[in-house]
């Protein structure tokens, strides 16, 4: 409830007596621009932080009762609802078309295998001998993660840096994928939010959503287990 009061405060700072489209012809003072910016950013994290398919007009209603003291819902019920969607409902939509798109890209990607874990992947080039086996080895990886509907939520791409993990600082899918390859790999990786970041998501990806990854494995750097392991 205390999340729903704040975003209601927010949105109660957006005064205006409509939420249709305006022009600068409305800012006619200091404390107009401030109303404006402030509900700009209560619009920005509305629509790309919390659920980018609010109904405005409906949301506009709310803020108009608000101030007229004629909601459709008094708080209890609008709190109950709330948490009952965020917590329930938004959660199971978004394992069931994770669970669509898994399927959808294991069916229509032919060269696509899956593992015994749910990790479905494309090895587009197997590298070397050399494998990251142990949580302690390090790899050397530029990489790509995107959402299921290609959102981008971490890359190298942009400076072209190598990034370095050891292999347990990274997700489990991720760790799973970058194990089938060695130097100089290249593989695709679809990983299902069990292997990811589960029912809790993070600020980047939503709770129960399945992810994308483009790897290259530049190096594995064998901690000093592995390579006693090696030399037995």
């Amino acid at each position: 409830m205390k999340k729903l009061s704040i975003l209601l405060i927010a949105i109660l700072a957006v005064s205006f007596s409509s939420c249709r489209s305006t022009d600068k012809r409305i800012l006619k003072n200091e404390a107009d621009s401030l109303t404006y910016v402030i509900g700009m950013n209560v619009g920005y994290n509305l629509k790309y932080n919390t659920d980018s398919t609010l109904n405005v007009e409906a949301l506009c209603a709310a803020i108009r009762d608000i101030y007229a003291d004629k909601t459709l819902m008094d708080m209890d019920e609008a709190g109950a609802f709330y948490r009952q969607y965020y917590n329930v409902v938004k959660p199971r939509r978004a394992r069931e078309a994770s669970q669509r798109f898994l399927e959808e890209t294991l069916r229509d990607t032919p060269s696509a295998r899956k593992t015994d874990s749910g990790l479905i992947y494309v090895i587009e080039e197997p590298g070397d001998t050399v494998r990251a086996r142990q949580l302690s080895d390090r790899i050397r990886i530029k990489y790509r993660g995107t959402t299921k509907d290609g959102r981008e939520i971490e890359s190298t791409a942009a400076d072209g840096e190598v990034a370095e993990f050891a292999l347990n600082e990274v997700i489990k899918g991720l760790r799973e994928g970058v194990g089938l390859i060695g130097n100089g790999g290249r593989i695709k990786l679809w990983i299902p939010s069990e292997l990811a970041y589960g029912s809790t998501g993070n600020r980047k990806v939503g709770a129960n959503e399945a992810l994308c990854f483009e790897v290259e494995l530049v190096e594995v750097i064998p901690s000093p287990e592995s390579a006693e392991n090696s030399q037995e």
